[in-house]
């Protein structure tokens, strides 16, 4: 009641229960009076407008204003009272570090005139309210989140009425725009899968008889016709006997079904052994492949130890592996011997990880005994090759040594006869004589190039090479033959590269041998060039000449042994070099290859294996000329 008295007619009896009535209630009452223009505040609507002293309400009530309009609450109560009828009005008050709702109600009254002199009210502080019904509005929102990211929905069904409430998830999950229409229990069972209803009708009566909550799995159908797989659970609530509402939820598990069903078929058809067993080494489960592979049914596994099917030798191996796999949670890997039914084995390659949580181990296992029976077989061809190869040098060698005694003989003999007897040879007799002699050296040639051919890679270390000095070296030792054939030979950058000395100075002394020997006849003096590039992991070499060059069909047969494209009287040669050069790359790892045009000229390119590549900046060639005319070009 305001602190004025209005009417001095009425009881003090009355005021005092009116302001009792205000204080357990905590809504405080106005009253403004029109003429003159004040407004008078009861003791507990100053409490909640925060109004210290009566003396302070009318300038509090004019600077009061409220957070969104900026209206004071003098405007409010005089705006309201100018209207001639009831008013309510629902404002926000900002107190510093806190904030009020307040709801103003008000009533007017006029004097015979029909002219308000008068009104009056009531201030009730909201905030409780305001603030439970904010809090109520964000766990709403938060469940609708949380509901939505789980894929969860809830429901609730009240038997009595036949209605039944979902959450805007459930009609998400159902493929349906959130709706007020009305749900009823018939409508939920018609998007249950036909062949699933009478299963979740025997669950609910299940769960309504023993009174708990009974998880059951179903299909539902979507007005598109998709069918989702989803979990349901669902609780009674019971009151004298009659259930008032059942309520609950359901996930839509599609995924999941989806997932299980792929691993359901990965165990099944694995081509792997797949098994889970216990820290004990009990087997607990085991898919099919084993009983292809090994003989136990899942019955007979299900008495078995991970023990019992270990090869003796490598039970102490796994053991210390599980243990360790079990102390410090990782994946582990090992390969041993797997005992099969009929008391055979396998090579089995074994991954594993543990679970604390279920104490179990799971093992995948792959049959590896081919490759281990592989392995083995090459490891064998590859000492038994060795031993070959030995056997084979040393038959080389030694049939060598053999074949050139009688050749030295025939030779001795032949000199010693011609030195006693050359008085009576004839010009026939000599000419004889001389064939005998060439045939003797070109085969004593022949078996000297055999030797060094099966002697290619054998007896020497592998080193780092300045291939440049290589082939300087290599040029010093030509230097008559460059000379003769007045030959220009430019040396571009060569790397360092890691070989066998002997192998690598061979290659590039037969190709450049052969560049200043397969020259034209037509007095065109022979251009050599002599480079590299990186491509890759590998150094190429190119040797290019501008000599008699090479068809295409004899590109690959000039790689073969004692293959000849000349006649010894054109063109000197045993048909060995070439051969020579193309083992030599390939005991290196690497590869030689040919391009040529006839009457051009050939580019004979080549490797040795993969190398440390160094990128460096290209260099001018620095030029000398040699005594007789040749000339050769150096890159520095």
């Amino acid at each position: 009641m305001p602190d004025s008295h209005l009417n001095n007619s009425n009881p003090e009896k009355i005021y005092s229960l009116l302001n009792l009535s205000e204080k357990v209630g905590q809504v405080g009452s106005w009253e403004f009076i029109v003429a003159p223009s004040k407004i008078h505040v009861s003791g507990i609507a100053r409490e909640i407008l925060n109004i210290s002293s009566p003396k302070d309400s009318g300038l509090i009530l004019q600077n009061l204003k409220c957070s969104h309009s900026k209206k004071s609450i003098s405007d409010i109560i005089i705006s309201g009272t100018s209207s001639g009828a009831t008013f309510t009005q629902f404002i926000e008050l900002n107190f510093g570090e806190h904030t009020k709702f307040i709801r103003i109600n008000g009533e007017c009254e006029s004097n015979s005139e029909k002219k308000v002199v008068r009104s009056f009210g009531n201030i009730q502080d909201l905030t409780y309210e305001f603030e439970k019904e904010r809090t109520l509005k964000e766990s709403e929102i938060s469940l609708k989140d949380a509901q939505h990211l789980s894929k969860i929905g809830s429901w609730t069904w009240y038997p009595q009425e036949n209605r039944v409430k979902w959450s805007e998830e459930m009609f998400r999950i159902l493929g349906l725009e959130p709706s007020k229409d009305e749900i009823t229990i018939d409508t939920v069972f018609k998007f249950i899968h036909p062949d699933d209803i009478q299963h979740v009708r025997d669950i609910t009566n299940k769960a309504l008889f023993e009174k708990r909550a009974i998880p059951v799995e179903y299909r539902v159908i979507t007005p598109n016709g998709t069918i989702k797989h989803v979990r349901g659970s669902g609780e009674a609530v019971i009151r004298d006997g009659e259930m008032i509402k059942m309520f609950g939820t359901i996930q839509d598990i599609s995924s999941e079904v989806v997932l299980k069903n792929q691993l359901k078929a990965y165990w099944k058809n694995s081509q792997d052994l797949l098994c889970i067993f216990d820290l004990k080494g009990n087997i607990k489960s085991i898919n099919p492949k084993w009983s292809r592979l090994l003989g136990y049914s899942i019955s007979e596994s299900k008495t078995l130890s991970f023990e019992e099917i270990l090869h003796p030798n490598d039970r102490q191996m796994i053991f210390r592996k599980i243990c360790l796999l079990i102390q410090t949670p990782t994946n582990s890997e090992f390969t041993c011997r797997v005992k099969t039914k009929n008391n055979n084995h396998i090579w089995v390659s074994w991954l594993c990880s543990s679970n604390m949580d279920s104490k179990e181990v799971y093992a995948s296992g792959r049959d590896i005994t081919y490759m281990v029976e592989s392995e083995e077989k090459l490891k064998n061809s590859a000492l038994e090759l060795e031993a070959k190869n030995k056997a084979l040098e040393q038959f080389a060698y030694i049939a060598s040594h053999d074949l050139k005694e009688p050749l030295r003989t025939i030779t001795s003999l032949t000199d010693l006869w011609i030195k006693d007897n050359e008085h009576l040879l004839d010009e026939n007799g000599r000419t004889v004589f001389d064939f005998v002699k060439k045939a003797t050296k070109r085969m004593d040639s022949l078996i000297s190039g055999l030797l060094d051919y099966s002697m290619i890679g054998s007896n020497e270390n592998i080193e780092l090479l300045n291939t440049k000095a290589i082939v300087t070296s290599v040029l010093e030792d030509l230097s008559l033959l460059v000379e003769e054939k007045q030959a220009t030979i430019t040396i571009e950058q060569l790397p360092e590269i890691r070989g066998y000395k002997t192998g690598v100075r061979q290659v590039f002394q037969n190709l450049v041998g052969n560049a200043l020997k397969y020259t034209k006849k037509n007095g065109e003096k022979p251009k050599i060039n002599i480079s590299c590039n990186a491509r890759g992991k590998e150094y190429i070499f190119c040797i290019q000449d501008n000599g008699i060059g090479i068809s295409t069909e004899d590109k690959e047969k000039i790689f073969k042994i004692f293959q000849r494209l000349h006649n010894r009287s054109e063109y000197e040669g045993s048909g060995i070099g070439l051969a020579h050069c193309q083992k030599i790359t390939e005991v290196h790892g690497g590869r030689i290859w040919v391009e040529s045009t006839v009457g051009q000229g050939s580019s004979f390119y080549f490797s040795f294996g993969e190398q440390e590549i160094q990128h460096s900046a290209s260099t001018e060639n620095q030029s000398k000329r040699n005594k007789s005319g040749g000339h050769l070009s150096i890159a520095s």
